[in-house]
């Protein structure tokens, strides 16, 4: 009797054994496989590298720290991460993963995101020098965290303004271009009830050169032609336009000094809801 229980008790340990195992084989748990392992990145700017850093080291090839203007932001800039092969990797997508960052000194400048992606502009708020570092995030606590990198903020300033562009942020495309007279290239089509991506607007001085605009104090205001037909939404020197209704608008650019007009541009820039 004692030899059967003995038996008995055996056989089961066995299948208690040989059930785990096989458990084991079919859901493997390896940690290496839940974290998220980059080496570097690359931060790009409508398909172009602005900077690269791989295994701790930046690339002299590149732009050694990030640069803005007090009161601006950069370009968007996209960051993609890095094997220990130096070749590009797809962040993660499952949802115990995110993008974050830790600026030194957030009186100097601020990151501004669109959403959960992968994209990123940074903001100077004031004239100065101070560091931001990447981190991924797997829960709580990092995958991945860059080292140091520089942010130089420059002062504000405006120049004599005389022309800009709206260009489209994603692709660097420009869509309208109005020169000092207020002759007008272009125009911006929407296919309703679709709206558009995160358009820009770019100003020139007399000499054509880049003005950047430092927001506060100077703000972008559009004032529409037919506000029936679409809305905006305005974010520093962007927007975005949301049709209501189908048919045709237009709008003319200002810039507010403190609430107050301080340039109101000439040329209406057509917008086209199809």
């Amino acid at each position: 009797m004692q030899k059967l229980m003995q038996s008995s008790l055996f056989l089961l340990l066995l299948a208690f054994s040989l059930f785990h195992f096989s458990c084991s084989e079919k859901e493997p748990t390896s940690p290496d496989k839940e974290h998220f392992k980059a080496y570097g990145f690359i931060l790009e700017t409508s398909g172009v590298v602005y900077m690269k850093v791989f295994k701790g080291q930046l690339d002299p090839q590149y732009n050694q720290y990030i640069e803005v203007t007090a009161g601006t932001m950069t370009d968007h800039l996209e960051i993609i991460f890095l094997d220990e092969n130096g070749q590009e990797i797809k962040p993660p997508t499952d949802k115990d993963h995110s993008f974050s960052w830790n600026i030194a000194d957030t009186n100097i400048a601020k990151v501004h995101r669109h959403g959960d992606e992968w994209e990123f502009h940074v903001v100077g708020v004031n004239p100065g020098e101070t560091t931001i570092e990447f981190l991924v995030l797997h829960n709580d606590h990092p995958d991945f965290r860059s080292p140091k990198i520089k942010i130089k903020v420059n002062p504000g300033h405006i120049a004599k303004l005389e022309s800009f562009k709206i260009v489209e942020e994603d692709t660097n495309e420009v869509l309208v271009f109005v020169d000092k007279n207020g002759n007008v290239e272009g125009e911006i089509i929407i296919e309703y009830p679709e709206k558009t991506d995160h358009l820009v607007v770019v100003f020139y001085d007399v000499n054509d050169n880049k003005v950047a605009l430092p927001s506060p104090p100077y703000t972008l205001k559009l004032k529409f032609s037919d506000e029936t037909i679409v809305k905006v939404d305005i974010e520093h020197w962007e927007f975005i336009i949301t049709p209501l209704n189908y048919g045709s608008t237009s709008f003319r650019v200002m810039i507010l000094e403190n609430d107050k007009v301080k340039y109101n541009f000439m040329g209406e820039v057509p917008v086209k809801v199809q």
